[in-house]
């Protein structure tokens, strides 16, 4: 069973090799970083300007949108490959063990009181690692939005395991089947 905030501990030279190969692999990481484009593109222009003003007072209202994120992302996600976990509040993840032994995580949140936000993460993790790839938020609008973001999101996921996933395994081996467990 993998348990929340627990630490493993390295020998100086376990440290060393470890320190080692994150050097090693971060050219490639902040590469596929960058090849991950966002939603939508931030502009700064008086369009979005009103959106803006819009969105803001549905959050003073605090008017909720009246569809689950939850339920939108055990519809996008496939089942056979991707599990449901849930976190504290409004939070949850969708994960899955990668072909190599590592963690795929896409996690959500739809940001409380209000719900009028949508926020994303994507990383890939292991014993020895853990890489943040992706983060984004964005205005629940309407359930096509978010399912259209959460689409995006399993995509870019997807994209980044098939580019990270065995240059990890080169880099730090499997993890072992207890740390993954959940």
């Amino acid at each position: 069973m993998r348990l929340e905030n627990s630490y493993c501990l390295w020998s100086p030279e376990e440290a060393a090799g470890i320190a080692a190969a994150n050097e090693a692999l971060a050219p490639k990481l902040e590469e596929v970083k960058q090849s991950l484009p966002p939603f939508r593109e931030r502009k700064d222009a008086p369009a979005e300007w009103a959106e803006s003003l819009r969105q803001i007072g549905i959050y003073a209202r605090s008017e909720k949108p009246a569809f689950s994120g939850k339920k939108l992302a055990l519809s996008v996600f496939p089942k056979a490959r991707y599990r449901y976990r849930h976190q504290a509040g409004s939070c949850f993840e969708m994960v899955r063990r990668t072909p190599c032994g590592h963690r795929l995580s896409v996690s959500f949140d739809s940001a409380p009181p209000a719900y009028v936000w949508q926020s994303a993460s994507i990383s890939l993790s292991g014993i020895k690692f853990c890489c943040p790839l992706f983060r984004e938020q964005i205005w629940r609008e309407n359930a096509e939005t978010v399912r259209a973001f959460m689409e995006h999101c399993l995509l870019l996921a997807e994209r980044a395991e098939a580019a990270l996933d065995q240059p990890l395994y080169d880099c730090f081996g499997a993890s072992p089947d207890w740390w993954l467990a959940d």
